[in-house]
């Protein structure tokens, strides 16, 4: 993921933007956490925009989940 690359760089601006667009298209988690899957984020953790990333994220996984009669995934 772009966004890893742009991390281990120093760039934290340009991952979290990239990882913005990301949710807007779609991106969903398959783990706990984004940086359960790229551990270059790790250092993402704890920043306040980080989080409402992904928060987003399971909203919207949530609300496809709710239309396929799935219990919701808690964070």
């Amino acid at each position: 993921m772009e966004a890893s690359r742009l991390a281990l760089a120093g760039d934290y601006e340009g991952s979290l933007a990239y990882i913005e667009r990301a949710v807007e298209f779609g991106l969903v988690l398959s783990a706990p956490s984004l940086a359960a899957d790229w551990a270059a984020l790790e250092v993402l953790e704890g920043d306040p925009r980080y989080e409402a990333i992904q928060a987003r994220m399971y909203e919207h996984m949530n609300s496809e989940r709710q239309k396929l009669g799935l219990e919701p995934v808690s964070t």
